[in-house]
């Protein structure tokens, strides 16, 4: 963590860039960090899984037809939730957002590294920061715009990724990003 992140909170309430600013001297002198990051955490952005996208962005874009599961995502919360599409063959496409407490630690979980990684590949005009890749036969976009990271994942047994598809289908649900 980095004083100029610090000061990025500044702006939006003095008397938590006070409590943060604490932090980061208690972590120079030693004095106990895990205390003061409980007493002042970071704000996180709220983030909503429901709003991303539709089966009709999927058809559209893919040209498969998948259905939103009947029953809620149970371990959503303020500051990470996931939505999940299947189709009838055994396709997938799974949207998870999480809220960091910085926009550096967000582009630095997107970075990678992503073990056993194919086909890398930097995506410069979505998000902040963004890449595809292959993981375990498992196509993927992960990006960061401010502090959410999003990663969506795609399969479709049998055949290998359609990344132009689902860039597209990233683009489209990176517009709904808070």
């Amino acid at each position: 963590m980095c004083l100029e992140e610090e000061s990025a909170f500044r702006s939006k309430s003095k008397e938590r860039w006070l409590g943060r600013a604490a932090c980061f001297l208690a972590a120079k002198t030693g004095d106990e960090v895990l205390d003061c990051e409980e007493k002042h955490p970071f704000p996180l952005v709220p983030v909503h899984c429901d709003k991303l996208l539709a089966p009709e962005d999927i058809q559209a874009e893919l040209g498969i037809s998948m259905r939103l599961p009947t029953d809620e995502d149970e371990d959503a919360t303020e500051d990470h939730c996931s939505q999940d599409f299947h189709g009838e063959a055994g396709e997938f496409v799974l949207i998870h957002l999480r809220s960091q407490r910085t926009e550096t630690e967000a582009k630095a979980i997107v970075k990678g590294p992503h073990p056993r990684a194919t086909q890398v590949k930097l995506l410069p005009a979505l998000g902040d920061t963004a890449q595809r890749f292959v993981s375990d036969s498992l196509c993927r976009v992960a990006l960061a715009k401010g502090s959410v990271t999003m990663v969506m994942t795609l399969h479709v047994p049998g055949q290998a990724c359609a990344f132009d598809a689902f860039e597209r289908l990233a683009t489209k649900a990176a517009a709904h990003l808070p």
